[in-house]
C-alpha cells in the first residue's frame, strides 16, 4: 500500500527545490540555520473517495522565513514557492498527484522587528497510482 502523505511531501520538496533559489528549502531545518529559509510544514489530509476507492485532499502548508527591511524579499520567495507549486504537475513512485493549487498566502513582521514569515497552503490530491 502506498504511503500518500509521504507521497505528497517528497514530490512538494522536489518541486520546491527545483523552483526556489532565494532561500533554502526544509522538511525540518538544522538548529542554528539563517533565514532565508522555505519550510515544508504542517500537512493535513482527508478521505475523500468513496467505497472501494482511495482518493486523498492534502493540504500542505509552506512557510517563508526572510530577515531584513521590509516585506519584498518575504514576497520574492512567496512568488517563487508560488511558481514551483501551483498548477505545475507533481510526480511521485506510487502515486498519482493532482497539480496543487494554491489556497491562501499570508505573512507577518514577527516580535524582533525585522523577521517576516509568511504561509501559503496548497492541495493536491492524491490516489495511488
Amino acid at each position: 500500500m502506498t504511503d500518500l502523505a509521504s507521497a505528497v511531501q517528497r514530490a512538494v520538496y522536489d518541486a520546491l527545490v527545483g523552483g526556489v533559489t532565494l532561500a533554502a528549502v526544509h522538511q525540518h531545518v538544522p538548529e542554528g540555520t539563517p533565514p532565508p529559509v522555505v519550510i515544508i510544514g504542517e500537512g493535513d489530509f482527508s478521505e475523500e473517495g468513496g467505497k472501494g476507492e482511495r482518493l486523498e485532499r492534502h493540504e500542505v502548508m509552506v512557510l517563508t522565513v526572510v530577515r531584513g527591511p521590509g516585506k519584498l524579499p518575504l514576497r520574492a520567495v512567496q512568488e517563487q514557492v508560488r511558481a514551483a507549486l501551483h498548477d505545475r504537475p507533481l510526480t511521485a513512485a506510487g502515486a498519482s498527484l493532482s497539480s496543487p493549487s494554491i489556497v491562501s498566502t499570508s505573512d507577518q513582521l514577527l516580535e524582533d522587528g525585522e523577521t517576516y514569515a509568511g504561509t501559503q497552503q496548497f492541495v493536491i490530491w492524491a490516489e495511488p497510482a
